[in-house]
């Protein structure tokens, strides 16, 4: 088959034309997707709780490689873990087992550990009546929040995600270990015996030691 010179330059103009557009939805594709992308990482994990006088938001932040789970009092926008203490949140799913006898052996630890709170977050109240003459007074060092919304079982599966951590029964308590730098360092799932808790505790307390005594022989140095 013959072609003449206008046919030629019919197919290359056609050609250019199908190449040109390919190129353009490509590139607006892959920015679509970067865009997304942006979206994702800037997207807020914000869950609403609140106690018997206050109402609080509790974030799932990731701060340089590191899961912070800042809880902001909604009234003075202040972070109510920003402090040196070492803290355990424990968080309750519906229908938990082993929740409220594990609660227990925490409020133990609480009260003999200068260092340490203790954070409760869940769906339901926790004074349980088999349980109420246990469980300490209202104080800083020991807190409950209930979640305000519906949204507490996605809460749970965000943490999970974000920690990679896998839950295997969703009954079960959950319980994250929080150094004096508001950094999730370890987690836990299930009825978790007394003296593990305090022992990891007590590492956390040991290296925050060592870290400001460095830094007054730094300063005297």
């Amino acid at each position: 088959m013959i072609f003449d010179i206008k046919q030629c330059y019919f197919i290359k103009k056609l050609l250019l034309s199908v190449i040109l557009v390919s190129v353009i939805l490509i590139f607006y594709g892959c920015s679509d997707e970067n865009k997304d992308a942006k979206k994702v990482d800037n997207k807020q994990e914000v869950y609403n709780f609140e106690s018997s006088k206050q109402d609080f938001l509790v974030e799932i932040k990731n701060v340089d490689n590191n899961i912070q789970i800042p809880i902001i009092d909604k009234k003075s926008g202040k972070n109510i873990l920003e402090d040196n203490n070492v803290k355990i949140i424990a968080i309750f799913p519906i229908n938990c087992n082993m929740c409220m006898p594990t609660l227990i052996h925490l409020s133990n630890l609480a009260a003999r550990t200068k260092e340490l709170k203790v954070i409760v977050l869940s769906q339901t109240e926790l004074n349980n009546k088999l349980y109420k003459d246990f469980l300490p007074p209202s104080s800083p060092k020991f807190q409950d929040f209930i979640s305000a919304d519906k949204n507490f079982p996605f809460f749970i599966d965000s943490l999970k995600r974000n920690l990679n951590i896998e839950i295997k029964d969703f009954k079960s308590p959950l319980f994250l270990l929080i150094d004096n730098t508001n950094n999730v360092t370890r987690s836990y799932e299930g009825a978790i015996l007394e003296e593990i808790f305090e022992s990891d505790v007590n590492d956390i307390l040991s290296i925050s030691k060592k870290q400001d005594s460095n830094q007054e022989t730094n300063k005297e140095q």
